[in-house]
């Protein structure tokens, strides 16, 4: 197995190609999107253990979405992020800076205007220009803001991923906020054609909901459990095949007994003999 094509990529997402299993998972996240462009706001909460593939799948399920159901995908990586207005800096940054070489991107540029700038060695890079006003009305008009993208954009719905949110689930305003938005969407008579995906522990909820407890009506709880043995034994056969190499059935085995059922494909290295 060429070790640049193997799936056993450590600290890193598993590359969309590469990508198996999960199949439940992702068909429920899909059909939260497909609810989305119907005019049907939803929010889920993707739970599991460190290290069992939750931004993978997340990851995965976004790119699906851009080219099945003609929406933008939009995944923020919020670690270390403890204030509700750097979370809404970080998101918007996102929406633009993941936008390039989509067929989305020069309305998401007219959608900004002014607030984008070029950044970095010879300003190959975006970013927005965010005054504090910004990120007031960014804070006080999100649905709203949703609502004018989405509609510049000429895209079915969004779907925004908020991963690794540790910082912020002790953040009884990021919480208070969230309700606030929830709320505002299904009181409103406009239709907001978003899915919101928030990612992390089990325990991360819990203090999420500690802070605001109406919280645990809102969430569509997508729980990753660990995968059977079975399941283990047919990814690793897969990856091997694919990679035209082979593996033996002790081998299969004594591996399946290593993971003990918590698996993610980032976990091991493997390069070819």
């Amino acid at each position: 197995m060429d070790p640049e094509s193997s799936p056993f990529t450590p600290g890193q997402l598993v590359p969309v190609e590469l990508f198996m299993g999960r199949t439940a998972e992702t068909e429920r996240l899909r059909g939260m999107v497909a609810a989305s462009a119907r005019g049907r706001f939803r929010i889920g909460f993707v739970s599991g253990e460190r290290g069992i593939g939750k931004s993978s799948l997340t990851a995965f399920v976004r790119r699906l979405v851009e080219i099945d159901n003609d929406a933008i995908g939009c995944h923020v990586f919020l670690g270390g992020v403890q204030d509700l207005r750097e979370m809404l800096r970080q998101t918007f940054n996102s929406l633009l800076k993941q936008s390039v070489s989509r067929s989305w991107h020069q309305h998401t540029l007219d959608f900004f205007g002014d607030r984008v700038r070029k950044v970095g060695l010879f300003g190959v890079s975006l970013e927005l220009d965010l005054r504090r006003d910004d990120l007031e009305s960014m804070e006080r008009n999100f649905a709203s803001l949703i609502r004018q993208l989405t509609e510049r954009t000429g895209r079915e719905s969004i779907l925004l991923i908020l991963d690794d949110i540790n910082g912020l689930a002790g953040s009884e305003r990021f919480a208070n906020w969230l309700k606030s938005f929830v709320d505002e969407i299904a009181t409103s008579d406009e239709t907001t054609k978003l899915c919101v995906v928030v990612v992390g522990l089990e325990e991360r909820r819990r203090e999420l909901l500690a802070k605001q407890p109406s919280l645990a009506r809102v969430f569509e709880l997508i729980d990753i459990a660990p995968w059977s043995d079975g399941e283990v034994s047919d990814f690793y056969r897969q990856s091997f095949q694919a990679g035209n190499a082979t593996i033996s059935t002790d081998d299969v085995q004594r591996m399946v007994s290593f993971t003990g059922g918590h698996f993610c494909p980032t976990h091991l290295q493997v390069k070819a003999a």
